[in-house]
């Protein structure tokens, strides 16, 4: 079943360890080093209000690509 997961951020969350190391950890969900953060976010700048989809390669979707049916997997993001 494919699933529709929405990411309402464009930049990572910064964690801090015991050690005081950082880690930035993906808030946008196109990162190819998910859960840690490589920079892809910044593709996201432009959204502004509009809702956008991504393929597994973080290429942004236009609405005509967008693909939804229950038993077939289209996107993965």
């Amino acid at each position: 079943m494919t699933r529709l997961i929405k990411h309402s951020t464009d930049k990572p969350f910064i964690h801090i360890t015991p050690s005081g190391d950082k880690v930035k950890i993906c808030m946008c969900g196109i990162s190819k080093t998910y859960p840690f953060c490589d920079s892809t976010h910044s593709k996201t700048k432009d959204e502004g209000s509009q809702l956008c989809c991504y393929d597994k390669d973080g290429n942004r979707l236009s609405p005509e690509e967008w693909m939804y049916q229950e038993d077939k997997e289209t996107i993965d993001v």
